[in-house]
Protein backbone atom coordinates (compact mmCIF):
# COMPACT_ATOMS: atom_id res chain seq x y z
CA UNK A 1 0.00 0.00 0.00
CA UNK A 2 2.56 2.29 0.91
CA UNK A 3 4.57 1.88 -2.46
CA UNK A 4 1.18 2.46 -4.49
CA UNK A 5 0.54 5.61 -2.04
CA UNK A 6 4.39 6.84 -2.89
CA UNK A 7 3.42 6.64 -6.30
CA UNK A 8 0.44 8.14 -6.05
CA UNK A 9 2.26 11.38 -4.68
CA UNK A 10 5.22 11.76 -7.11
CA UNK A 11 2.06 11.59 -10.33
CA UNK A 12 0.28 14.49 -8.08
CA UNK A 13 3.51 16.61 -7.58
CA UNK A 14 4.32 15.95 -10.94
CA UNK A 15 1.36 17.05 -12.28
CA UNK A 16 1.16 20.52 -10.51
CA UNK A 17 4.78 20.81 -11.73
CA UNK A 18 3.90 19.88 -15.34
CA UNK A 19 2.08 23.47 -15.50
CA UNK A 20 5.30 25.05 -14.42
CA UNK A 21 7.64 23.42 -16.90
CA UNK A 22 7.45 19.75 -18.94
CA UNK A 23 11.21 18.80 -17.06
CA UNK A 24 8.78 17.54 -14.15
CA UNK A 25 7.38 15.26 -15.96
CA UNK A 26 10.13 14.18 -18.33
CA UNK A 27 11.73 13.54 -14.85
CA UNK A 28 9.25 11.58 -13.42
CA UNK A 29 8.94 9.34 -17.20
CA UNK A 30 12.09 8.48 -17.00
CA UNK A 31 12.41 7.48 -13.14
CA UNK A 32 9.67 5.21 -14.20
CA UNK A 33 11.35 3.86 -17.65
CA UNK A 34 14.54 2.98 -15.61
CA UNK A 35 13.28 1.55 -11.96
CA UNK A 36 9.91 0.20 -13.30
CA UNK A 37 8.12 0.38 -10.25
CA UNK A 38 5.46 -2.72 -11.52
CA UNK A 39 8.14 -5.01 -11.91
CA UNK A 40 10.03 -3.72 -8.43
CA UNK A 41 6.71 -3.91 -6.89
CA UNK A 42 4.57 -6.29 -8.68
CA UNK A 43 3.70 -7.60 -5.07
CA UNK A 44 2.02 -4.24 -3.85
CA UNK A 45 0.75 -2.41 -7.27
CA UNK A 46 -2.46 -3.35 -9.46
CA UNK A 47 -0.99 -4.79 -12.80
CA UNK A 48 -3.74 -2.62 -14.47
CA UNK A 49 -2.07 0.54 -13.64
CA UNK A 50 0.43 1.43 -16.19
CA UNK A 51 3.09 3.70 -14.53
CA UNK A 52 5.29 5.15 -17.26
CA UNK A 53 2.31 5.42 -19.23
CA UNK A 54 0.48 8.17 -16.90
CA UNK A 55 3.86 9.82 -16.76
CA UNK A 56 4.01 10.15 -20.41
CA UNK A 57 0.79 11.40 -20.77
CA UNK A 58 1.75 14.35 -17.85
CA UNK A 59 4.91 14.63 -20.46
CA UNK A 60 2.28 15.21 -24.09
CA UNK A 61 -0.03 17.72 -21.95
CA UNK A 62 3.12 19.87 -20.50
CA UNK A 63 4.83 20.01 -23.77
CA UNK A 64 1.25 21.17 -25.53
CA UNK A 65 1.17 24.07 -22.91
CA UNK A 66 4.09 24.92 -23.33
CA UNK A 67 4.72 24.28 -26.84
CA UNK A 68 5.77 27.51 -28.01
CA UNK A 69 8.33 28.26 -25.93
CA UNK A 70 9.77 24.48 -26.82
CA UNK A 71 9.46 24.92 -30.84
CA UNK A 72 11.49 28.27 -30.24
CA UNK A 73 14.49 26.13 -29.07
CA UNK A 74 14.69 24.06 -32.05
CA UNK A 75 18.07 23.91 -32.95
CA UNK A 76 19.19 21.35 -36.02
CA UNK A 77 22.50 20.41 -34.25
CA UNK A 78 24.29 17.42 -36.70
CA UNK A 79 23.25 14.87 -32.69
CA UNK A 80 19.47 15.92 -33.69
CA UNK A 81 19.95 15.78 -37.57
CA UNK A 82 21.46 12.22 -36.93
CA UNK A 83 18.35 11.22 -34.60
CA UNK A 84 16.23 12.57 -37.16
CA UNK A 85 17.36 10.53 -40.25
CA UNK A 86 17.93 7.55 -37.84
CA UNK A 87 14.00 8.01 -37.18
CA UNK A 88 13.09 8.35 -41.03
CA UNK A 89 15.02 5.18 -42.03
CA UNK A 90 13.47 3.50 -39.43
CA UNK A 91 10.18 4.10 -40.59
CA UNK A 92 11.41 3.18 -44.35
CA UNK A 93 12.46 -0.31 -42.92
CA UNK A 94 9.32 -0.71 -41.63
CA UNK A 95 7.45 -0.11 -44.44
CA UNK A 96 9.67 -2.33 -46.59
CA UNK A 97 9.94 -5.08 -43.95
CA UNK A 98 8.97 -9.32 -44.77
CA UNK A 99 7.11 -9.76 -41.65
CA UNK A 100 5.14 -6.23 -41.43
CA UNK A 101 3.40 -7.14 -38.81
CA UNK A 102 6.24 -8.13 -36.30
CA UNK A 103 7.91 -4.58 -37.54
CA UNK A 104 5.10 -2.63 -36.69
CA UNK A 105 5.53 -3.98 -32.57
CA UNK A 106 8.62 -3.01 -32.48
CA UNK A 107 8.72 0.32 -34.25
CA UNK A 108 5.99 1.28 -32.01
CA UNK A 109 8.61 0.38 -29.37
CA UNK A 110 10.78 2.42 -31.35
CA UNK A 111 8.47 5.09 -31.92
CA UNK A 112 7.99 5.48 -28.54
CA UNK A 113 11.71 5.72 -27.61
CA UNK A 114 12.50 8.26 -29.79
CA UNK A 115 9.78 10.40 -29.33
CA UNK A 116 10.58 11.10 -25.49
CA UNK A 117 14.10 11.12 -26.41
CA UNK A 118 13.20 14.34 -28.77
CA UNK A 119 11.55 15.64 -26.43
CA UNK A 120 13.99 15.74 -24.12
CA UNK A 121 16.26 17.09 -26.56
CA UNK A 122 13.80 20.10 -26.57
CA UNK A 123 12.77 20.48 -22.94
CA UNK A 124 16.78 19.88 -21.16
CA UNK A 125 18.39 23.42 -21.39
CA UNK A 126 20.51 24.05 -18.58
CA UNK A 127 23.10 22.32 -16.39
CA UNK A 128 21.34 21.82 -13.35
CA UNK A 129 18.55 19.76 -15.57
CA UNK A 130 21.61 17.58 -16.47
CA UNK A 131 22.76 17.33 -12.98
CA UNK A 132 19.16 16.59 -11.92
CA UNK A 133 18.12 13.82 -14.85
CA UNK A 134 22.15 12.30 -13.52
CA UNK A 135 20.73 12.32 -9.70
CA UNK A 136 17.64 10.44 -10.37
CA UNK A 137 19.57 7.86 -12.32
CA UNK A 138 21.74 7.43 -9.39
CA UNK A 139 18.57 7.52 -6.84
CA UNK A 140 16.68 4.80 -8.90
CA UNK A 141 19.75 2.34 -10.15
CA UNK A 142 21.23 2.56 -6.80
CA UNK A 143 17.48 1.49 -5.29
CA UNK A 144 17.68 -1.56 -7.46
CA UNK A 145 20.96 -2.43 -6.54
CA UNK A 146 20.21 -2.19 -2.84
CA UNK A 147 16.96 -4.60 -3.54
CA UNK A 148 19.04 -6.87 -5.23
CA UNK A 149 21.99 -7.23 -2.52
CA UNK A 150 18.96 -7.48 0.01
CA UNK A 151 17.51 -10.19 -1.87
CA UNK A 152 20.75 -12.01 -2.40
CA UNK A 153 22.01 -11.35 1.56
CA UNK A 154 19.09 -11.60 3.70
CA UNK A 155 15.77 -13.11 1.69
CA UNK A 156 17.59 -16.15 0.47
CA UNK A 157 17.27 -15.39 -3.44
CA UNK A 158 20.95 -15.81 -3.80
CA UNK A 159 20.64 -15.51 -7.63
CA UNK A 160 17.80 -14.06 -8.49
CA UNK A 161 19.15 -11.21 -11.13
CA UNK A 162 21.07 -14.07 -12.50
CA UNK A 163 17.77 -16.54 -13.03
CA UNK A 164 15.16 -13.88 -13.68
CA UNK A 165 17.27 -11.25 -14.54
CA UNK A 166 14.85 -8.06 -13.94
CA UNK A 167 11.99 -6.13 -16.03
CA UNK A 168 12.13 -8.28 -18.98
CA UNK A 169 15.35 -8.09 -19.05
CA UNK A 170 17.63 -11.29 -18.75
CA UNK A 171 20.56 -11.36 -16.53
CA UNK A 172 22.86 -9.58 -19.13
CA UNK A 173 20.53 -6.69 -19.48
CA UNK A 174 19.64 -6.02 -16.02
CA UNK A 175 24.23 -6.87 -15.32
CA UNK A 176 24.48 -4.00 -18.31
CA UNK A 177 21.90 -1.66 -16.15
CA UNK A 178 23.69 -1.78 -12.95
CA UNK A 179 27.03 -1.33 -14.60
CA UNK A 180 25.88 1.99 -16.31
CA UNK A 181 24.92 3.52 -13.09
CA UNK A 182 28.75 3.10 -11.63
CA UNK A 183 30.29 6.01 -13.55
CA UNK A 184 27.19 7.90 -12.32
CA UNK A 185 27.93 7.25 -8.60
CA UNK A 186 31.60 8.56 -9.20
CA UNK A 187 30.21 11.69 -10.27
CA UNK A 188 28.57 12.48 -7.26
CA UNK A 189 31.22 11.19 -5.05
CA UNK A 190 33.97 13.59 -6.90
CA UNK A 191 31.41 16.28 -7.56
CA UNK A 192 28.98 16.46 -4.64
CA UNK A 193 30.42 20.04 -3.02
CA UNK A 194 31.56 20.62 0.52
CA UNK A 195 31.67 19.06 3.65
CA UNK A 196 27.82 19.92 4.04
CA UNK A 197 27.62 17.66 1.00
CA UNK A 198 29.20 14.59 3.01
CA UNK A 199 25.91 12.65 3.06
CA UNK A 200 25.56 12.48 -0.40
CA UNK A 201 28.95 11.51 -1.36
CA UNK A 202 28.53 8.50 1.41
CA UNK A 203 25.29 8.11 -0.39
CA UNK A 204 26.64 7.44 -3.88
CA UNK A 205 29.95 5.49 -2.83
CA UNK A 206 27.50 2.74 -1.26
CA UNK A 207 25.25 3.33 -3.99
CA UNK A 208 28.42 2.33 -6.06
CA UNK A 209 29.44 -0.59 -4.65
CA UNK A 210 26.16 -2.13 -4.51
CA UNK A 211 25.61 -1.79 -8.13
CA UNK A 212 29.26 -2.75 -8.92
CA UNK A 213 28.53 -6.18 -6.61
CA UNK A 214 25.12 -6.04 -8.05
CA UNK A 215 26.53 -6.31 -11.75
CA UNK A 216 28.72 -9.40 -10.76
CA UNK A 217 25.51 -10.89 -8.78
CA UNK A 218 24.21 -11.21 -12.55
CA UNK A 219 26.95 -13.14 -13.87
CA UNK A 220 26.93 -11.53 -16.85
CA UNK A 221 30.53 -11.63 -18.46
CA UNK A 222 29.84 -9.04 -21.26
CA UNK A 223 28.13 -6.41 -18.23
CA UNK A 224 31.83 -7.37 -16.09
CA UNK A 225 33.41 -5.89 -19.11
CA UNK A 226 31.47 -2.90 -19.65
CA UNK A 227 31.94 -1.64 -16.14
CA UNK A 228 35.46 -2.27 -16.17
CA UNK A 229 35.76 -0.41 -19.79
CA UNK A 230 33.86 2.01 -17.68
CA UNK A 231 36.19 1.97 -14.72
CA UNK A 232 39.27 2.29 -16.84
CA UNK A 233 37.73 5.58 -18.30
CA UNK A 234 37.02 7.30 -15.24
CA UNK A 235 40.92 6.16 -14.27
CA UNK A 236 42.10 7.89 -17.49
CA UNK A 237 40.08 10.92 -17.17
CA UNK A 238 40.31 11.98 -13.39
CA UNK A 239 42.32 14.16 -12.15
CA UNK A 240 44.93 14.93 -10.26
CA UNK A 241 46.71 11.46 -11.48
CA UNK A 242 47.44 10.10 -8.08
CA UNK A 243 43.78 10.05 -6.72
CA UNK A 244 43.21 8.08 -10.11
CA UNK A 245 45.86 5.52 -9.37
CA UNK A 246 44.78 5.06 -5.45
CA UNK A 247 41.17 4.87 -6.37
CA UNK A 248 42.35 2.27 -9.04
CA UNK A 249 43.72 0.30 -6.81
CA UNK A 250 41.25 0.57 -3.92
CA UNK A 251 38.67 -0.75 -6.78
CA UNK A 252 40.88 -3.40 -7.19
CA UNK A 253 40.81 -4.73 -3.84
CA UNK A 254 37.14 -4.40 -3.29
CA UNK A 255 36.28 -6.31 -6.34
CA UNK A 256 38.68 -8.94 -5.50
CA UNK A 257 36.99 -8.86 -1.97
CA UNK A 258 33.18 -8.48 -3.38
CA UNK A 259 33.73 -11.40 -6.13
CA UNK A 260 33.67 -15.18 -5.03
CA UNK A 261 35.54 -17.81 -6.62
CA UNK A 262 32.45 -18.25 -8.97
CA UNK A 263 32.49 -15.25 -10.22
CA UNK A 264 35.94 -14.74 -10.69
CA UNK A 265 36.15 -18.14 -12.65
CA UNK A 266 33.00 -16.50 -14.79
CA UNK A 267 34.51 -13.53 -15.46
CA UNK A 268 38.07 -15.33 -16.82
CA UNK A 269 36.41 -18.12 -18.92
CA UNK A 270 36.10 -15.44 -21.18
CA UNK A 271 40.07 -15.93 -22.38
CA UNK A 272 38.63 -19.49 -23.23
CA UNK A 273 36.36 -18.26 -25.71
CA UNK A 274 37.31 -20.77 -28.68
CA UNK A 275 36.21 -23.44 -26.60
CA UNK A 276 33.26 -22.12 -24.86
CA UNK A 277 29.98 -23.46 -26.90
CA UNK A 278 28.08 -19.89 -25.89
CA UNK A 279 31.18 -17.63 -26.98
CA UNK A 280 31.06 -20.06 -30.36
CA UNK A 281 27.13 -19.70 -30.51
CA UNK A 282 26.86 -16.14 -30.64
CA UNK A 283 29.99 -15.95 -33.27
CA UNK A 284 28.06 -18.01 -35.57
CA UNK A 285 24.93 -15.77 -34.58
CA UNK A 286 27.22 -12.60 -35.85
CA UNK A 287 28.50 -14.20 -38.26
CA UNK A 288 24.72 -14.72 -39.56
CA UNK A 289 23.70 -11.28 -38.96
CA UNK A 290 26.91 -9.69 -40.70
CA UNK A 291 25.90 -11.84 -43.73
CA UNK A 292 21.96 -10.95 -43.54
CA UNK A 293 23.07 -6.80 -43.68
CA UNK A 294 25.42 -7.70 -47.08
CA UNK A 295 23.00 -8.96 -48.46
CA UNK A 296 20.01 -6.30 -47.82
CA UNK A 297 22.07 -3.50 -46.81
CA UNK A 298 20.04 -0.28 -47.54
CA UNK A 299 17.26 -1.18 -45.09
CA UNK A 300 17.78 -4.72 -43.95
CA UNK A 301 15.43 -7.07 -43.68
CA UNK A 302 12.88 -5.06 -40.82
CA UNK A 303 12.98 -4.10 -37.60
CA UNK A 304 13.43 -7.00 -35.21
CA UNK A 305 13.29 -9.46 -38.47
CA UNK A 306 16.46 -10.89 -38.78
CA UNK A 307 16.01 -13.60 -36.36
CA UNK A 308 13.60 -15.23 -38.52
CA UNK A 309 16.42 -15.36 -41.16
CA UNK A 310 19.13 -16.98 -38.69
CA UNK A 311 18.67 -20.60 -39.50
CA UNK A 312 19.37 -20.09 -43.25
CA UNK A 313 22.70 -18.23 -42.23
CA UNK A 314 24.15 -20.94 -40.55
CA UNK A 315 22.68 -20.43 -36.60
CA UNK A 316 21.54 -23.99 -35.13
CA UNK A 317 18.50 -22.23 -33.33
CA UNK A 318 15.74 -20.29 -34.92
CA UNK A 319 14.24 -17.00 -34.11
CA UNK A 320 17.51 -16.17 -32.19
CA UNK A 321 18.00 -12.42 -31.60
CA UNK A 322 21.57 -11.54 -32.71
CA UNK A 323 23.19 -10.39 -29.45
CA UNK A 324 24.99 -7.43 -30.60
CA UNK A 325 23.17 -4.00 -30.91
CA UNK A 326 25.34 -2.63 -33.85
CA UNK A 327 24.98 -5.95 -36.22
CA UNK A 328 20.99 -6.21 -34.99
CA UNK A 329 20.22 -2.55 -36.62
CA UNK A 330 22.68 -3.19 -39.40
CA UNK A 331 20.46 -6.49 -40.37
CA UNK A 332 17.55 -5.13 -39.67
CA UNK A 333 17.49 -1.73 -40.38
CA UNK A 334 20.75 -1.50 -42.78
CA UNK A 335 24.00 -0.27 -43.23
CA UNK A 336 22.80 3.50 -42.99
CA UNK A 337 20.85 3.23 -39.95
CA UNK A 338 23.74 1.72 -38.12
CA UNK A 339 25.78 4.58 -39.42
CA UNK A 340 23.44 6.92 -37.46
CA UNK A 341 23.26 5.17 -34.68
CA UNK A 342 27.30 5.20 -34.34
CA UNK A 343 27.09 8.61 -35.21
CA UNK A 344 24.28 9.58 -32.44
CA UNK A 345 26.78 7.93 -29.74
CA UNK A 346 29.83 9.23 -31.30
CA UNK A 347 28.70 13.12 -30.94
CA UNK A 348 27.35 12.23 -27.71
CA UNK A 349 30.68 10.98 -25.60
CA UNK A 350 32.41 14.19 -27.91
CA UNK A 351 29.80 16.23 -26.44
CA UNK A 352 29.91 15.48 -23.04
CA UNK A 353 33.86 15.38 -22.74
CA UNK A 354 34.02 18.69 -24.49
CA UNK A 355 31.65 20.45 -22.15
CA UNK A 356 33.15 19.04 -19.21
CA UNK A 357 36.46 20.47 -20.28
CA UNK A 358 34.49 24.22 -21.41
CA UNK A 359 33.17 24.06 -17.64
CA UNK A 360 35.92 23.55 -15.52
CA UNK A 361 37.55 26.22 -17.83
CA UNK A 362 35.10 28.75 -16.80
CA UNK A 363 34.64 27.85 -13.17
CA UNK A 364 38.09 29.42 -13.03
CA UNK A 365 36.53 32.65 -13.89
CA UNK A 366 36.68 34.59 -11.12
CA UNK A 367 34.26 36.93 -12.40
CA UNK A 368 31.41 34.52 -12.30
CA UNK A 369 28.95 34.65 -8.98
CA UNK A 370 30.52 31.86 -6.10
CA UNK A 371 26.84 29.80 -7.06
CA UNK A 372 27.62 29.91 -10.83
CA UNK A 373 31.31 28.81 -10.24
CA UNK A 374 30.46 25.88 -7.94
CA UNK A 375 27.52 24.61 -10.78
CA UNK A 376 30.64 24.31 -13.12
CA UNK A 377 32.67 22.32 -10.91
CA UNK A 378 29.82 20.01 -10.27
CA UNK A 379 29.07 19.71 -14.36
CA UNK A 380 32.52 18.96 -14.91
CA UNK A 381 32.28 15.65 -13.13
CA UNK A 382 28.88 14.93 -13.89
CA UNK A 383 29.67 14.90 -18.01
CA UNK A 384 32.61 12.85 -17.08
CA UNK A 385 30.47 10.33 -15.51
CA UNK A 386 27.45 10.43 -17.55
CA UNK A 387 30.26 9.81 -20.69
CA UNK A 388 31.86 7.13 -18.73
CA UNK A 389 28.15 5.42 -18.52
CA UNK A 390 27.79 6.02 -21.97
CA UNK A 391 30.84 4.39 -22.78
CA UNK A 392 29.53 1.28 -20.36
CA UNK A 393 26.86 1.36 -22.28
CA UNK A 394 28.31 0.94 -25.80
CA UNK A 395 30.67 -1.95 -24.57
CA UNK A 396 28.05 -3.72 -23.42
CA UNK A 397 25.93 -3.23 -26.86
CA UNK A 398 28.55 -5.51 -28.38
CA UNK A 399 27.30 -8.51 -26.68
CA UNK A 400 22.93 -7.34 -26.20
CA UNK A 401 20.37 -5.94 -28.48
CA UNK A 402 18.96 -3.31 -26.52
CA UNK A 403 17.85 -0.40 -29.28
CA UNK A 404 14.87 0.42 -26.84
CA UNK A 405 16.54 0.53 -23.86
CA UNK A 406 15.43 4.16 -22.38
CA UNK A 407 18.21 4.22 -19.76
CA UNK A 408 20.49 4.23 -23.08
CA UNK A 409 18.68 6.94 -25.04
CA UNK A 410 18.66 9.19 -21.96
CA UNK A 411 22.60 8.97 -21.58
CA UNK A 412 22.62 9.99 -25.49
CA UNK A 413 20.07 12.78 -25.60
CA UNK A 414 21.64 14.56 -22.15
CA UNK A 415 24.97 14.04 -24.19
CA UNK A 416 23.51 15.79 -27.62
CA UNK A 417 22.04 18.81 -25.44
CA UNK A 418 25.18 19.32 -23.30
CA UNK A 419 26.54 22.51 -24.90
CA UNK A 420 23.25 24.06 -25.38
CA UNK A 421 22.60 23.42 -21.98
CA UNK A 422 26.25 25.19 -20.75
CA UNK A 423 25.84 27.85 -23.37
CA UNK A 424 22.54 28.50 -21.99
CA UNK A 425 23.70 28.37 -18.27
CA UNK A 426 26.33 31.08 -19.04
CA UNK A 427 24.73 33.24 -20.86
CA UNK A 428 21.86 33.31 -17.82
CA UNK A 429 25.47 34.42 -15.35
CA UNK A 430 26.50 36.84 -17.85
CA UNK A 431 22.89 38.53 -17.90
CA UNK A 432 22.57 38.10 -13.91
CA UNK A 433 25.84 39.92 -14.00
CA UNK A 434 24.85 43.02 -15.99
CA UNK A 435 21.59 43.08 -14.62
CA UNK A 436 22.96 43.65 -10.92
CA UNK A 437 26.03 45.64 -11.89
CA UNK A 438 25.67 49.06 -11.95
CA UNK A 439 27.84 50.68 -14.78
CA UNK A 440 30.55 53.49 -12.94
CA UNK A 441 32.45 55.79 -14.85
CA UNK A 442 35.41 54.09 -16.25
CA UNK A 443 38.64 55.69 -15.15
CA UNK A 444 42.36 54.35 -15.84
CA UNK A 445 42.24 51.95 -12.86
CA UNK A 446 38.65 50.71 -12.92
CA UNK A 447 36.89 48.51 -15.60
CA UNK A 448 33.10 47.89 -15.55
CA UNK A 449 32.31 43.97 -15.00
CA UNK A 450 29.72 44.15 -16.86
CA UNK A 451 31.71 44.39 -20.55
CA UNK A 452 33.15 41.01 -19.19
CA UNK A 453 33.06 38.28 -22.12
CA UNK A 454 32.75 34.96 -21.51
CA UNK A 455 35.21 32.73 -22.83
CA UNK A 456 33.84 30.13 -25.05
CA UNK A 457 30.17 31.46 -24.81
Amino acid sequence: MKQFLLLCILVLATTIASMVSPFWPLLLYYGFAVMRPQALWNWALSGNIRWSLIAAGLLLLSVTIHFSDLFRRIRLTPFLLALLGFSLLLTFSTLTAYDTQRAQIWGTEYAKVLLVAFLAYLIISRLWEIRALALMLLATVGYLAYTFNVQYFFEGYRLDIFHRGYAGFDNNGAGLMMAMGVPIAYAFVMGAGGFNRLWLRVAAAGAGLLMLHATMLSYSRGAMLAACTGLLWLAIRHRPRFQALGGSLATIVLVAVMAGPEIREEFLSSQHYDTDPSAQSRFTTWSAAWAIAMDHPLLGVGIRNSPQFMQNYGTLKPERAVHNQYLQIAADTGLPACGLYLTIAAIAVVNLGKTAKRARRHAEDNHLRPETIDELKKTGFVCIGLQASIITFLVGSVFLSLEVFEYGWLLLTIGGVAPIALNNTLNDARNITVTDTQPQPRTNDQTWTGNLRLRGA
